[in-house]
């Protein structure tokens, strides 16, 4: 089982080409998970890239949490003054 290092797509098959990407191993060796070492440095990797994944998406979240929250009340504000206006 190998690890394509472009695309990380998991290679059960000994190929020239990535299926995926078509990064040729001539060019960058796949990265062979048989060893124990290398398999647990792969697997540090991707998650540590996943948690960064996360953290983008949440700060993305609390962003637009946020502007909606700031466009509800300004919302509201206006609507708030118009009732008074027209009292």
């Amino acid at each position: 089982m190998n690890v394509c290092p472009n695309c990380a797509f998991i290679i059960w098959n000994k190929t020239e080409n990535c299926p995926k990407c078509g990064l040729s191993f001539s060019a960058a060796p796949a990265i062979d998970l048989e060893n124990e070492q290398v398999y647990r440095a792969v697997v540090a990797s991707s998650a540590i890239k996943n948690t960064m994944e996360m953290e983008k998406v949440r700060r993305w979240v609390i962003a637009i949490g946020i502007s909606s929250l700031v466009s509800g009340l300004a919302v509201l504000i206006i609507v708030l003054l118009a009732v008074i206006s027209l009292w």
